[in-house]
């Protein structure tokens, strides 16, 4: 099983993107590195916050957790909730990042959103390997 923000769904999805020519082609000039902050969502079931990052196109320097964050190019912070509905597809991550949905303390939204196609493509990966979710979120 793959929970959504667990290590081991990260693993699978570097490798994932690694191996996708579809990403690979389209991040080969994002080059930017990446942390993700999800706050939680209590009511729900989901008390920890979770941190992940990597960078883009290598899929390199993977980490989880609050110990292993490095000085990435991006921060992008939001709920358990949001980052839900991005990995499931019910909401998709720029539209999110350009109405402040999903907060960009470090970075540029306007950067990001120029690569549209890769973002989508990251999370289409993420949600074929995507198995589980913390508290009450489901498949």
């Amino acid at each position: 099983m793959t929970e959504f923000s667990t290590q081991a769904w990260l693993d699978a999805q570097c490798a994932a993107c690694k191996g996708d020519s579809k990403f690979q082609e389209g991040a080969t000039k994002l080059n930017r590195s990446f942390t993700v902050h999800i706050t939680p969502n209590p009511e729900k079931g989901v008390t920890d916050d979770y941190w992940w990052g990597f960078k883009v196109p290598e899929m390199s320097q993977p980490f989880t957790g609050k110990d292993g964050v490095w000085d990435t190019d991006y921060l992008l912070e939001g709920d358990y909730e949001t980052w839900y509905k991005v990995n499931e597809g019910i909401e998709k991550m720029v539209p999110l990042l350009m109405n402040k949905k999903i907060a960009v303390p470090k970075g540029s939204v306007s950067y990001i959103a120029r690569f549209v196609p890769v973002v989508e493509r990251y999370w289409e990966l993420s949600r074929a390997l995507t198995t589980s979710y913390a508290g009450e979120f489901k498949k």
